[in-house]
């Protein structure tokens, strides 16, 4: 065997274990200590489509494809690939998502094609798990439930004036079970506590958010998600301040992953980060 030794067609879910021997003409040697890896990771790269699977017409929707209305969202893309059996996926997901359910360590689960089970699951049983990966824009999303101990709502707060655009925001004016409940308190100690095995969490951006919305999964803004993430609430804070904030109006920018909207008022947060390997 020469070195490098390069072994291929990994499973990029699991963990994988080798031991090795020195062999000569006439004998072998003990074996080595057991070494675990996983197959170091490489994002698809470039865009999530939409989630959507059929066409429409002026009234109705139906399969694809619809006489008069050529060229539908559903008739091409990584969705429609999905659908006609041709997209080959690194993880789970609906439609054209593609998703690595990651544990507490930051790596993947074993098991990664149940359902969540938030009160008795467990990652060894990939029934539970911190963050999952988009293996399509490499972003890791960080779960923020009982299980981190940072469930709740939060106020949008970024005491740092060269990114806040000339307003902080609202200090603890949320709901949550780690107070102050706010959104620069929520990545401190995220980042404190390494959840999800990184500590490099921030509040995504307006384009990040956009990018895992199902709109199949969301039957009206705030409807329930069929996709991982799995997200419980209407709108989502995102780490762009308004552009008309002054600091007597505090009045922070939260999406529903279609509009962009100024909120002094709490509401649901995901934290993300860049899987840069």
């Amino acid at each position: 065997m020469q070195l490098p030794y390069v072994v291929t067609g990994l499973d990029k879910a699991k963990n994988y274990y080798v031991v090795l021997t020195a062999v000569t003409v006439q004998t072998e040697s003990a074996e080595s200590k057991e070494l675990s890896s996983y197959p170091v990771f490489k994002k698809i790269g470039g865009l999530n489509d939409t989630g959507i699977g059929r066409c429409f017409n002026l009234v109705l929707s139906s399969a694809c494809p619809v006489a008069g209305f050529p060229g539908q969202d559903a008739e091409s893309g990584r969705d429609y690939a999905a659908q006609t059996g041709q997209l080959v996926k690194q993880g789970t997901g609906s439609a054209g998502f593609d998703f690595t359910k990651l544990g507490s360590d930051g790596k993947p689960l074993f098991i990664q094609h149940l359902a969540v089970d938030r009160s008795a699951g467990s990652e060894s049983a990939g029934t539970q798990w911190h963050s999952v990966r988009d293996n399509v824009t490499g972003l890791v999303w960080l779960y923020i439930d009982s299980a981190s101990g940072l469930k709740g709502t939060y106020t949008w707060y970024n005491p740092d004036s060269a990114s806040n655009g000339g307003n902080a925001g609202v200090a603890n004016g949320g709901q949550c079970l780690d107070a102050p409940c706010d959104t620069n308190h929520l990545i401190e100690s995220a980042n404190l506590q390494a959840l999800g095995g990184f500590s490099d969490w921030r509040l995504p951006s307006f384009q990040e958010l956009v990018s895992i919305n199902d709109r199949v999964g969301y039957a009206s803004p705030g409807g329930p998600a069929r996709r991982d993430p799995q997200l419980f609430f209407s709108w989502y804070l995102m780490a762009v301040p308004s552009s008309t904030s002054v600091a007597a109006s505090p009045d922070q920018i939260k999406t529903d992953f279609g509009t962009a909207t100024k909120t002094t008022v709490f509401n649901g947060v995901v934290l993300v980060r860049e899987d840069l390997q």
